[in-house]
């Protein structure tokens, strides 16, 4: 219950977008990236031009309207893969429709066999939602045999082989490739970190991996975390930590595991139970169900800050909270402190 959570990954797949030549606008994320028209045209075409507008559309959160606009791309062409491609990511990432984006994926590939962007969403799709490890495998493959300078497609693949192959080595090699490709890849240099420091116990690599990803990319909250999770955990440097907390949230101001991992910090090695009081607070406010930041702040308030009603009242919304969720070993301790307080429930 009370100490540091574990380390976040980052968002583990980027999907790849297909756009036109007059537009790069499809990608609809900080690191994805545009392939070009499988076949491309001196003029735009009708759906060329409707997958552009899509584009348009999902930046700005229409997601319906891009829908349309994607509808009307391959009314106006049947047979042009990248609609087809583009609406299988939007069904996928805004629109819960996972059979629809399975199925407007597989129509991209039959059209265009070599198509890599939609092998590597595909593989998203399948890693994600379809729980199939080893289709997904086949897919980032099959993306990189026909782009082997797809830097996100490497990511993606040592994600897979980290997170649900336990393939550490492949992981290790794919993390490097795709910074190879691309050296200014944020997230490959975090995820690589993360690697090092969960699975390789490189604490020296990982720091270093972490300096890099937001040497790249400076409001990379998540790999400010991850840094003060290491510098906290692994190199005794409580104060280097909570500056990169402090930076994540300032960066993120509703990044719960940064409050509840700088409470921890504050509460543990900076005697500052006033502060990680404060922090648990809103680690409550921001998701009312952690049990753990109740119980965490009742110990707090019970031994440092001598408030016992506050303790007592913590201590019965975090039992109700592990009660409610099944944690018997956790309801049982928080009962067994309740009653060296002098409270049964």
């Amino acid at each position: 219950m009370q100490g540091y959570s574990v380390i976040l990954a980052v968002i583990v797949s980027t999907n790849l977008l297909i756009g036109s030549q007059i537009s790069p606008a499809v990608a609809n994320h900080h690191n994805s990236t545009i392939n070009q028209p499988i076949a491309a045209t001196p003029k735009p075409s009708e759906a060329q031009k409707y997958v552009v507008a899509a584009a348009s559309k999902n930046e700005k959160g229409d997601y319906k309207g891009a829908l349309a606009d994607l509808d009307k791309a391959i009314e106006a062409d049947p047979n042009y893969a990248p609609a087809y491609n583009s609406r299988g990511v939007l069904k996928d990432e805004k629109l819960d429709d996972t059979p629809g984006a399975q199925s407007d994926l597989d129509k991209a590939i039959e059209l265009a066999p070599q198509y890599a962007a939609a092998y590597n969403n595909r593989g998203n799709l399948k890693k994600n939602k379809l729980d199939d490890a080893t289709g997904a495998l086949a897919d980032y493959t099959k993306a990189i045999q026909y782009d082997p300078k797809n830097a996100v497609a490497y990511h993606n693949r040592a994600n897979l082989r980290k997170n649900k192959l336990n393939d550490l080595k492949g992981a290790m090699a794919d993390y490097t490739k795709a910074i190879q490709i691309n050296p200014k890849y944020a997230a490959a240099y975090n995820n690589r970190g993360t690697l090092k420091y969960e699975k390789l116990k490189d604490v020296k690599g990982a720091l270093a991996d972490y300096n890099q990803a937001i040497k790249f990319n400076p409001k990379y909250a998540l790999a400010y975390y991850n840094r003060g999770l290491l510098k906290s955990d692994k190199l005794n440097n409580a104060t280097g930590a909570l500056a990169d907390f402090n930076q994540a949230i300032a960066i993120d101001p509703k990044y719960v595991d940064a409050y509840y991992n700088r409470a921890s910090l504050r509460a543990e090695k900076l005697n500052d139970p006033k502060g990680a009081e404060a922090d648990y607070t809103v680690t409550i406010k921001l998701n009312p169900q952690d049990a753990d930041s109740y119980y965490n702040r009742a110990l707090l308030r019970q031994s440092k800050l001598r408030n016992k009603a506050g303790a007592i009242k913590d201590f019965r919304a975090a039992a109700k909270l592990y009660r409610d969720r099944g944690s018997d070993k956790d309801l049982q301790d928080t009962l067994d402190r309740l009653k060296k307080l002098g409270v049964s429930e």
